[in-house]
């Protein structure tokens, strides 16, 4: 919006994205032998990176590699018939349980219960998506691209994984190490939930806004 802004006639400041103190509190096993669980939890459009999920969930199925995978989401350019027939023409209908739309219950469970957080978006707009905030806030490990301003918030090898948009082959690649590579999966879900602590708490956007009122009373 920076355009926008740059066109109007005043000073503007920026507060960052809150999330609220449940976000915090999703608890998840620290131990889990079972199936890895995947999770996309964004509305059905392809420049969300569904497809992208999807060919690339077909390659760990092509390297044996085993996983579940939670689709949660409106429909969108992608009906629920148009999900069906990929999921059936990348041979997932195995792994793969489509939820709809769900609310804040069903998302925090969920969450609860993903190993990783998969959201390869190349939406050119796309800006703090909360979704991913909120998987890092739950202590979910995370992967997506960097489009927008999500490098600021996933660094690569920090606080979650990056991964080019647009190329199946390399989101498999991401998910496979984070399967194998688990301890510093661990590390990155640690330092993500501890970011989001620091920045993107309620009680830190609280204080910026009163700070910002107070500037323009006094």
């Amino acid at each position: 919006m920076r355009q926008e802004l740059a066109g109007l006639d005043c000073q503007s400041t920026i507060i960052a994205n809150c999330l609220p103190d449940e976000a915090f509190q999703i608890t998840r096993p620290l131990c889990d032998d079972t199936t890895p669980r995947l999770l996309y939890l964004s509305n059905l459009f392809r420049s969300k990176g569904i497809d992208d999920v999807l060919a690339a969930c077909a390659i760990l199925r092509q390297r044996n590699i085993d996983f579940a995978l939670d689709i949660a989401g409106a429909e969108g350019d992608i009906s629920v018939g148009d999900l069906e027939r990929l999921i059936d023409t990348f041979g997932l209908d195995n792994h793969c349980l489509y939820h709809g739309l769900v609310n804040a219950d069903c998302r925090t469970k969920l969450l609860s219960k993903a190993n990783l957080f998969v959201f390869p978006t190349h939406y050119p707009n796309e800006a703090q998506p909360l979704v991913v905030l909120e998987a890092m806030a739950a202590g979910v490990p995370v992967i997506t691209s960097s489009i927008g301003t999500l490098g600021d918030i996933v660094r690569e090898g920090e606080t979650g994984r990056i991964c080019q948009p647009g190329n199946p082959e390399i989101l498999a690649n991401r998910i496979s190490d984070a399967f194998t590579q688990t301890k510093e999966t661990q590390d990155m879900a640690n330092a993500a939930q501890a970011f989001c602590r620091a920045h993107f708490s309620k009680t830190r956007f609280d204080q910026d806004l009163q700070q910002l009122i107070g500037q323009i009373v006094s």
